[in-house]
């Protein structure tokens, strides 16, 4: 016996037994098997914070009281090798798993490869939105590569016979035989059986499919050759008719032809008849232009000649222009002689204007140098600066600190208010589920809503708990049940009220009783303990019962003792529809007086002086009070809730205020602060201020003085006679170019006479050739409209030719060589076509036929006998294979199978026979391969006989003794590299769970045996382990450090190693 290495975390693993002389080990193969589980580590999975499991290569026995965490090993198997939720029978969502309070869970994975390859590791983290992160081998990946990896090492998680959680131990004794036969074959191997199985299954029921289609295929033929040897009169009739109406289309064609022929010759015609006009256009175009030529040459000269006057006009304007502008300029000098004559003048008053403001000057300056140092240094408050700036930014950090302190407070408002919103949203929901059913109530007595409402007002009066209407306090899920249960208990039950001292009692009596006339029941008895339930309930589970009917609701204990006291709820029993066959059998058994099943209420009731049962059939009837439902559970718990969530928020509110009056106060002194810093600035600016604009006025008072001092009017004397002399040289040279301006403009004048008359002799000229020229345009002119009438004429007709050409082209394309023959055989007019057309008319409507579709119905039959023969020939052919195919499939799949059945029946039996009893597992063959099954018999007691084991036949613990001696036996012939078996050991006796371990313990030792792990609260004492078992105690609770330090301190064999949290 070992026990392996387990990191602990908040959960100790600890093992309780002695270890046993592991002399012998050497003989144990300690190499884990490819797949096996070295490794399981879990991180905020569960009850685990972290935790760490190291299994042994056999047999490994998970010890713990319920609740520690047992069932969690199993669920990290499935979660971490990506098997799906629901096999765990716990719950759809992989967030459920996460341990509460945390907000991820991680579930790491290690396998067994095989040889001295690299252990595959697989690791996934969960969040709380259900999403996953997976990673092999430290490699991020995805849940196929998982899958794809699980499914290389032959891991079935939905295999009940290698993988079965506690949730789905009973699973297994419900499997149909079919359903254990495929089980099985999925564990055995490679699958390979259960793949042959999958394959005749489908083949079978192709064969079957193609031998009812061959049936169904040959009526079928048979049907349409009778029917179609009907219809062949009446063919021969509608071929005649067709070849008749077929000839008038021939000449139908021949007609559509002709007269496009026709109308082709008259488009030739009016071609002709355009071509000459066209001829005549163009000689009138050529006299025309030997007159136009001579024109555009005159038009050119007269042009020119034109061009050339508007130059001399242009010429002249521009001489005008310049002489205008030279007397413009002759004004303005003299103009500028005189200011200059003027400014000699006011040259003698300006000197003493500048001897003043030089002296007004200097006096500016002296007083602006004497305010210079009158100003003095300036101010000395840097030191002052410095701390006033270190306060600023202590009171800015301080602040800073507090409002990420009340950020994290505002943050942490979020979660209760979000948890009060929620609970005050389902509060709602159920007070709408109460309001309804008692809207229910008022609706058939009213005073029922009045007598609700005056004890909701009179809360405080009761001394104890006052329930009621009790319809309002019953929570059920199933409708079906619901129906029972509304049936069952008279109408004053669902109104009542239900008081627990006689003072209350009183007091509803005396202000109920009048005015509301509803029904109080006081209750005093003990509802601590659970009610009673008939003995022989596991007994009926043969009749198909399930349960009795106060099993199938909620309500406050007080009130479901008083349905039980007034309406015997816990004496009625569930059923299903097959418990109706069984109902005759069903009433002689003792303590049965009312059962229901989803049709009928059976009531048995027996004669008080002869003791024969009678019996009373009612149909179910439909609810008319249970609309929905409210647990009451439920609405404590939101209460408890939405209280805790009030309490978060007062307290978190007062530690914001504490840290509003601290924000506050730092806000005043650092205003203070920045106060201070701004006074010694504005004491440093208005110095700088000062200085700087006494500076800019000295040096703009001494720029005016130097320039003042520059100026000299001796320099201003020479300036304005230099200027005289300027404008009087200008004035002269004005004079020779306006003399020179007067000499062309006369010539100018000359020019423009000359070309004046020349333009006129061109003008009368280019009148007499235009009067020519219209002449020519009228003729002209006229012949044009005619081109355009016959050109319009000609188009009209060549497009009806056209058109009569498409319609031919459409009833008949040609060029055909066949039609093209047809044509020469047939009228060349187009009057004859039409009169032989109208005889053919006539003969068709001579022609009498009954059915007009026969043909077309005879020949589309036709073509379907012929498809149908074809297709027949191939199904025959492939029906024949197809036999031949699965018979020799199916030989060597049973061959196999019984093979495999017989030994694990031989192991089977003989485990059965070690413990007293007797079972056999056997193979039922059948026709059809989907109902083969695969029978587990056992005998329990001498006086039965064998029976089929099933969870209404068998007691819990013989079932889970059947199942685990099937997976013995089972273990030799399967390929798994694990099995994991969770609390199937409850329910046995001490007998039979003894030799059932000693049966594991000797299947563990056996060579090639996969690793196995058994997860049990308990197991006998005195049990005989070998080396091949692992024994990993799982324990937990507040003190669980000190109890594992006093273990490690008395038993020296057993060494912790630690973990963390």
């Amino acid at each position: 016996m070992k026990r392996a290495p387990i990191l602990e975390g908040t959960t100790k693993c600890i093992s309780k037994r002695p270890r046993l002389d592991s002399s012998n080990n050497n003989e144990l193969d300690e190499i884990f098997l490819k797949g096996s589980v070295i490794k399981l580590k879990l991180r905020n999975f569960m009850t685990f914070g972290y935790v760490e499991f190291c299994p042994g290569t056999r047999l490994n026995l998970i010890l713990g009281p319920n609740g520690t965490g047992k069932s969690s090993f199993v669920c990290a198997m499935c979660i971490g090798l990506a098997g799906k939720p629901s096999l765990l029978g716990r719950g759809d969502k992989v967030s459920e798993f996460i341990k509460r309070g945390e907000d991820f869970a991680i579930v790491e994975v290690t396998l067994c490869t095989g040889g001295t390859q690299r252990p595959l590791v697989i690791s996934r983290k969960i969040s709380k939105n259900n999403l996953s992160e997976w990673n092999i081998n430290g490699q991020n990946a995805n849940v196929a590569a998982v899958l794809e990896e699980t499914k290389k090492l032959n891991v079935q998680l939905d295999n009940l016979c290698q993988f079965l959680p506690q949730d789905r131990v009973v699973a297994f004794s419900q499997l149909k035989p079919q359903d254990l036969l495929l089980e099985t074959e999925k564990a055995i191997g490679d699958a390979h059986l259960f793949n042959m199985h999958s394959s005749l299954v489908t083949k079978r029921q192709e064969i079957r499919g193609l031998a009812t289609r061959v049936r169904e295929h040959e009526s079928e033929l048979e049907r349409m050759q009778q029917l179609n040897k009907a219809l062949e009169r009446d063919a021969d009739r509608i071929n005649e008719k067709n070849r008749l109406i077929a000839m008038e289309e021939d000449l139908r064609k021949k007609a559509a032809w002709l007269r496009f022929e026709e109308a082709r010759e008259q488009c030739k015609a009016s071609k002709n008849a355009l071509k000459d006009c066209k001829k005549l256009v163009q000689e009138k175009q050529r006299q025309a232009d030997i007159v136009i030529k001579p024109l555009e040459t005159l038009k050119a000269v007269l042009k020119k000649t034109d061009a050339e006057r508007r130059k001399i006009m242009s010429s002249m304007t521009s001489e005008n222009i310049k002489k205008n502008s030279l007397d413009e300029q002759l004004l303005a000098l003299g103009n500028d002689a005189e200011a200059v004559s003027n400014e000699v003048v006011s040259l003698g008053r300006s000197q003493a204007q500048r001897e003043s403001k030089l002296l007004h000057l200097q006096s500016e300056l002296d007083a602006l140098t004497q305010q210079q140092l009158d100003l003095g240094p300036p101010p000395n408050n840097q030191e002052q600066m410095e701390e006033v700036k270190a306060e600023v930014r202590g009171h800015s950090s301080s602040m800073k600190e507090l409002q990420g302190r009340r950020m994290e407070l505002r943050e942490a408002m979020t979660l209760p208010q979000r948890v009060q919103g929620e609970v005050a949203n389902r509060l709602r929901q159920l007070d709408d589920v109460k309001n309804q059913r008692l809207r229910t109530l008022a609706s058939m007595d009213a005073r029922i809503m009045r007598a609700h409402e005056w004890v909701q007002a009179n809360r405080q009066r009761f001394e104890s708990d006052v329930f009621g209407p009790i319809l309002a306090e019953v929570h059920i899920e199933s409708q079906q049940n619901a129906k029972y249960l509304e049936q069952h208990c008279p109408f004053f039950l669902w109104s009542a009220f239900v008081t627990t001292c006689e003072p209350d009692l009183r007091l509803l009596r005396d202000n109920l009783g009048g005015p509301f006339g509803v029904t109080v029941i006081n209750y005093q008895g003990d509802t601590s303990s659970p009610i009673r339930q008939p003995q022989n309930l596991e007994m009926l589970h043969k009749y198909h019962i399930t349960c009795t009917l106060d099993m199938v609701f909620e309500a406050p204990s007080v009130v479901k003792y008083v349905l039980n006291d007034h309406a015997g709820t816990a004496r009625s029993f569930i059923g299903s529809s097959n418990t109706d066959a069984c109902m005759e059998e069903l009433s002689e058994q003792p303590g049965v007086s009312c059962v229901w099943t989803p049709s009928s209420q059976y009531m048995m009731q027996s004669s008080r002086y002869s003791n024969q049962k009678s019996s009373r059939v009612v149909e179910t009837k439909n609810c008319r009070l249970f609309t929905s439902s409210a647990p009451a559970a439920e609405r404590a718990s939101l209460e408890a809730k939405r209280r805790e969530a009030e309490e978060d928020l007062l307290t978190i509110s007062q530690q914001t205020k504490v840290l509003d009056d601290e924000i506050r106060t730092l806000e005043v002194l650092g205003a203070e602060a920045r106060r201070k810093q701004e006074h010694l600035l504005a004491q440093r600016t208005a110095y700088e201020k000062q200085r700087s604009k006494i500076q800019s006025l000295l040096l703009s008072k001494q720029a005016n003085l130097q320039s003042l001092r520059g100026q000299s009017d001796e320099r201003e004397t020479q300036r304005l006679h230099q200027k005289g002399l300027r404008v009087t040289q200008q004035r002269h040279k004005t004079l020779f170019q306006m003399h020179a301006s007067l000499i062309s403009a006369a010539t100018f004048r000359q020019q423009l006479d000359s070309k004046v008359l020349r333009l006129a002799e061109l003008e009368l000229q280019v009148a007499h050739l235009k009067l020519q020229v219209k002449s020519f345009e009228d003729d002209f002119a006229q012949l044009q409209r005619q081109y355009t009438i016959l050109e319009q004429v000609q188009k009209e007709e060549t497009q009806q030719a056209l058109q009569l050409k498409e319609q031919a082209m459409r009833i008949a394309h040609l060029p055909d060589a066949d039609l093209e023959d047809k044509f020469d055989q047939l009228p060349s007019t187009v009057e004859e076509v039409q009169e032989q057309i109208l005889d053919l008319r006539a003969q068709v409507q001579a022609l009498f036929i009954q059915d007009p579709n026969a043909l077309r119905e005879y020949e589309d039959r036709k073509n379907k006998i012929q498809a149908l023969e074809e297709a027949l020939g191939t199904e025959r052919e492939t029906l024949d294979k197809g036999e031949g195919g699965i018979d020799e499939e199916k030989e060597q799949w049973l061959l196999e199978l019984r093979d495999i059945v017989q030994r694990m029946n031989v192991s089977f039996g003989a485990s059965f026979e070690d413990i007293g009893c007797v079972g056999e597992v056997s193979l039922q063959e059948h026709q059809d391969f989907d109902k083969y099954e695969m029978r587990i018999r056992v005998k329990f007691r001498a006086e039965e006989q064998l029976q089929t084991l099933s969870s209404q036949r068998q007691s819990g613990g013989e079932r889970s003794v059947s199942t685990m001696l099937y997976l013995i036996a089972l273990q030799e012939f399967t390929k798994c590299p694990f099995r994991v078996v969770d609390e199937i050991n409850q329910g046995m006796d001490a007998v039979n769970e003894r030799k059932v371990f000693v049966k594991m313990v000797e299947a563990a030792c056996r060579p090639d045996t996969p690793q196995c792990f058994l997860l049990t609260p308990k197991l006998l004492p005195q049990l005989e382990y070998s080396p091949a078992v692992t024994i990993l105690n799982i324990m937990n609770g507040p003190r669980i450090k000190e109890i594992a330090d006093i273990r490690d301190r008395d038993f020296k064999f057993y060494k912790p190693i630690a973990g963390r949290s």
